[in-house]
């Protein structure tokens, strides 16, 4: 993954040396993906890192599974052959997700005028619970 991590990056490779116990493929598209996710979140760019997390995520698994155009994600995470814990972290990045990517009312913003480092926090914790669920994700087709 990306080289020249800094202090910041002790969890991330935590994360890579508990899910990692043999090798994993991944095709360039899913490691791109998963670099500028990182560095996403490196730099602050929080709801960058949840899109692209997401988006690391769905390559891979079209990518492990074969799988083509034509399936939504959700179908595909639910047809994946992935443990029901990862199953139920991705469904709840893609609910991440989709709160950024549909808002459904841009008027309604309140709560971002009133206090808008609170959503910051949540933003930060969100998307470094993407990446975690990305990494998993990412390893959970191994060969030993």
């Amino acid at each position: 993954m990306p080289d020249g991590l800094g202090e910041e990056s002790d969890w991330f490779n935590t994360v890579w040396d508990e899910c990692l116990r043999g090798g994993v493929i991944l095709s360039e598209y899913s490691k791109f993906l998963a670099q500028d996710a990182y560095i996403a979140w490196e730099a602050g760019a929080y709801i960058a890192a949840i899109l692209v997390a997401q988006a690391a995520i769905e390559t891979h698994m079209r990518f492990e599974t074969e799988s083509k155009r034509g399936i939504s994600f959700f179908n595909l995470v639910e047809q994946a052959n992935i443990s029901d814990g990862l199953r139920k972290r991705i469904h709840n990045l893609r609910v991440a997700r989709n709160r950024w990517v549909h808002v459904p009312d841009p008027n309604d913003d309140q709560d971002l005028q009133k206090d808008e480092s609170a959503q910051h926090e949540k933003l930060a914790a969100d998307s470094k619970e993407a990446i975690i669920t990305m990494i998993k994700a990412l390893c959970a087709w191994q060969w030993v």
